[in-house]
């Protein structure tokens, strides 16, 4: 009864049950729409690819390091929309996600872009995190692996009280 109670109060926010991993969840969306995705991350000491490394749609992963990353800014969505259709065409397949992320004081500063996704094909996400360091660099991969896996079909629907829990 208690779970129940709890789980409709985060419906929509419900991704998977027990030990499933993020690289899991990306993989069977990406397997459901059918398609491979490449990937390019700026910032994150390769954050995103410990997540998302073992999952048999990711066709290529590129992990680029900015010479000064506490400093620099973010590039804007138009930007890493750009850079995301690029790892795509790179990799020959139809889906692209670019990630980038800088400290911005005690914060974490996230965008992310996917191009090409059958849902909101070309889309941006923007946050600010509340951690910095390697916690936040985690955390940003972590919502880029959401929203790529949003955008891919998969994850719960907004207000789905059917859903499973987050990993």
């Amino acid at each position: 009864a208690a779970e129940a109670t709890i789980r409709t109060g985060i419906a929509g926010h419900v991704w998977a049950r027990g030990e499933t991993t993020w690289g899991e969840v990306v993989g069977a969306a990406a397997d459901a729409a059918g398609l491979r995705f490449a990937s390019v991350e700026t910032g994150t000491a390769g954050s995103l690819v410990a997540l998302l490394g073992d999952v048999p749609a990711l066709a290529e992963a590129v992990i680029r390091r900015g010479t000064d990353e506490t400093s620099a800014q973010l590039p804007d969505g138009d930007a890493l929309r750009a850079e995301a259709a690029s790892a795509a065409a790179a990799a020959g397949v139809r889906v692209g996600l670019a990630l980038a992320v800088t400290a911005d004081g005690e914060h974490t500063a996230v965008r992310a872009a996917v191009a090409g996704a059958p849902l909101n094909g070309d889309d941006v996400l923007d946050l600010r995190l509340y951690t910095r360091g390697a916690y936040g660099r985690l955390r940003a991969a972590v919502a880029a692996a959401a929203f790529l896996a949003e955008r891919l079909g998969g994850g719960p629907e907004p207000g789905d009280a059917g859903g499973v829990d987050r990993p």
